[in-house]
């Protein structure tokens, strides 16, 4: 689903996750002298302000430092549910099945000196909330998503997929179901009825309401 949540929203739903799903916010998704980084308080752990496409693509075009506080934007938070299995990491993970599991084990190799400390998101029971940005016009925010483990659908563990439904359930339950053709006057290109193309609907959470309300504006998918 695509949700378009303000700060204020991740709030409800970080405390939903954390206090009724009992899962676990983590801060990193690198183990720390063997053990993950997990949120002692996970509402404080929130960063007040939405990431930004075009402060990311000023950073790298500018060749700002790694420590650039654009390079370093947040643009996802992983909760681990504990309950449902271990964190595993790529230091014990299996042979490479195919040409695709080989890229990424590689480009992970590539991406840090400790990728060996990785957390491998395709065997640890992880729901992960995508973040709303900023559009890079800063002129419109385009929506997050619930996501879960990199696996396909059909490989999911059952009680993995048990959890992303229910969770899903709570945030359509509590928020309001819009068209994104309806609420972005910026974007030209061709119009969907979602009533008629599968995936299309973006759902609201109440302070996300409010600020397209007051005239902001919010699409599904980033587009230049």
């Amino acid at each position: 689903m695509h949700l378009l949540a303000l700060p204020e929203d991740e709030q409800q739903i970080i405390h939903y996750l954390c206090e009724e799903e009992r899962l676990q916010l983590l801060l990193s998704d690198l183990l720390q002298e063997d053990s993950p980084r997990v949120a002692a308080d996970p509402l404080r752990a929130l960063v007040p302000d939405l990431p930004s496409r075009k402060r990311l693509t000023a950073a790298v075009a500018s060749g700002a430092p790694a420590t650039d506080p654009a390079r370093h934007q947040v643009w996802e938070y992983l909760l681990w549910a504990r309950s449902l299995g271990p964190i595993r990491t790529f230091a014990d993970a299996p042979a490479p099945r195919d040409a695709v599991d080989r890229v990424a084990l590689q480009l992970n190799r590539e991406a840090t000196d400790q990728w060996r400390d990785l957390i491998d998101l395709t065997r640890t029971p992880v729901l992960g909330l995508r973040r709303t940005g900023w559009h890079h016009r800063e002129d419109c925010l385009i929506a997050g998503a619930l996501t879960t483990m990199c696996v396909r659908v059909r490989d999911l563990p059952r009680e993995v997929t048990a959890l992303h439904s229910r969770v899903e359930r709570y945030l359509k339950r509590h928020s309001q179901r819009l068209d994104p053709f309806e609420t972005c006057q910026v974007y030209t290109g061709r119009r969907l009825d979602p009533r008629q193309t599968r995936g299309w609907w973006m759902w609201a959470m109440p302070q996300a309401q409010a600020w397209l309300a007051a005239g902001g504006q919010a699409f599904v998918i980033d587009f230049l």
